[in-house]
């Protein structure tokens, strides 16, 4: 399994651990990106140990766009029905499918929600298939962990759709996860990092975290740099001493000639 977004679900764990007060190689998380995309990371210490997502983005969650888990049958009944090769499949599954396929028109999530409320009916039926989806995969990621600390939100749909958060967590009371419906109608507050989102009795924590990839790109790259100068540090002394020429001269004091040829170290005009 490939998997996609992983910087967004790294950054959502190392902001639930964070905000929990707990080391994260000492928690195990399920992380939530939830928005044009979609899908569901099960973080055992630190590590991740399973993803919905597969060889494809395909794979796993309903989408915008994206259809989701398939029946490999319905692949075959289309290619023999009606005539599907390869790109116009490739197409309708990243493109048509999803909430966009399920609604018959908006793939925005905030479209949907007011259609909803409105008593459209395709929009209702839409939530109602993406959140049945959602739950059934959190409960497989529940299972690869053994037992969870947290749930973690993250992403537009994620971060701010009250109302998807609540239908996630609904008929979810086996697994210990109690919603308090006041804090996650108030969500995560502007310049907000996280938000607990969870009842004080709640076996299991519900936290939504403000997405920021860039962030978590720049600290990974901080990251790369120190452990590549580690990996140098070793082999300083093998390595030459770069030196800047410019116009076929050097500029150096005594102090530098000294560190460079050792002490009392004379040049030798030529």
């Amino acid at each position: 399994r490939r998997g996609y977004q992983g910087l967004s679900h790294k950054y959502a764990a190392f902001m639930a651990a964070k905000a929990m007060g707990r080391p994260l190689d000492e928690l195990k998380l399920i992380t939530a990106h939830l928005g044009h995309g979609a899908s569901l990371c099960a973080v055992d210490h630190g590590r991740a140990v399973d993803t919905t997502m597969g060889l494809t983005p395909l794979a796993g969650l309903i989408s915008a766009q994206r259809s989701g888990d398939l029946d490999p049958g319905l692949l075959l009944h289309l290619m023999h029905r009606e005539g599907l090769g390869p790109v116009e499949m490739t197409r309708r599954f990243n493109r048509d499918s999803g909430l966009r396929g399920l609604s018959g028109g908006s793939s925005d999530m905030r479209e949907l929600l007011a259609e909803a409320e409105a008593g459209q009916p395709k929009a209702q039926a839409a939530l109602q298939v993406y959140s049945r989806s959602l739950r059934r995969h959190l409960g497989s990621m529940w299972t690869a962990l053994d037992g969870c600390d947290a749930l973690v939100f993250t992403g537009g749909v994620g971060e701010n759709a009250a109302g998807i958060r609540a239908r996630a967590c609904q008929r979810m009371s086996a697994f210990g996860l109690e919603l308090d419906e006041d804090a996650n109608r108030r969500g995560l507050a502007t310049g907000q990092g996280a938000v607990a989102l969870h009842k004080p009795q709640s076996r299991v924590q519900i936290w939504a975290v403000a997405s920021d990839e860039e962030r978590m790109i720049a600290r990974e790259t901080w990251r790369g740099l120190a452990r590549r100068a580690l990996n140098q540090a070793p082999r300083a002394e093998a390595l030459p001493i770069p030196i800047g020429v410019s116009a076929h001269h050097v500029h150096l004091s005594q102090e530098h000639v000294e560190a460079l040829f050792g002490p009392g170290h004379q040049l030798t005009p030529k």
